[in-house]
């Protein structure tokens, strides 16, 4: 569906999820499948009951906890993905927190109510807006803790463990991880072995 905030910049108007149903049967129509991205409850909930998968930009666990809970077909690939980085990595730290910073301003108001989030995402938006990086590294912590998956190689697999444990079939690294091939590479060979 997109996040909010990017539609918004955009001047696009945010599909209906009817709209999108449709095109998800047309698409399977064909034998093509599907895997839908969503973050909020009803999406959640209505594009998990027509597509093979759904993607969730969630990477804090219980986060993706309470979105599995609005998967209707509990048979259909459950992925995740967020803002990836093996620490420490100086050269692209900031672009992991600013990624992180547009996550979650991109976030529906219906997960932003239940986590308490509504003012922090306001903050942190006004921040984004003004490209006041200082107001926005002083959420540092929070954003890097809540909204990417990142930390050393042995962090990053135990997250890799905790989200299979809950759900997740598939965890996709966003940017920045492939800015760094060195330890992209170590990542790989970490993953092989575990």
């Amino acid at each position: 569906m997109g996040d909010v905030r990017s539609l918004k910049k955009l001047g696009i108007k945010r599909p209906k999820l009817s709209f999108l149903k449709r095109c998800i049967k047309q698409l399977k129509s064909f034998g093509i499948k599907t895997l839908s991205g969503a973050s909020g409850k009803r999406s959640i909930t209505i594009l998990s009951e027509c597509s093979d998968g759904i993607l969730l930009n969630y990477s804090h666990p219980e986060y993706i906890k309470w979105a599995l809970k609005h998967v209707r077909k509990k048979d259909i690939l459950k992925a995740c993905y967020a803002p990836s980085l093996i620490l420490p990595d100086e050269k692209n730290y900031m672009d992991l927190i600013l990624s992180a910073a547009y996550i979650l301003t991109g976030y529906p108001k219906s997960f932003l109510e239940d986590f308490d989030l509504i003012e922090i995402k306001s903050v942190i938006e006004k921040a984004l807006n003004k490209k006041d990086l200082t107001e926005i590294k002083r959420y540092e912590k929070f954003l890097i803790e809540n909204f990417t998956i990142s930390g050393d190689v042995n962090e990053i697999l135990d997250k890799l463990k905790l989200y299979k444990k809950i759900g997740i079939d598939l965890v996709i690294f966003a940017t920045p991880i492939y800015k760094n091939f060195h330890n992209l590479k170590i990542l790989a060979e970490s993953i092989s072995q575990y």
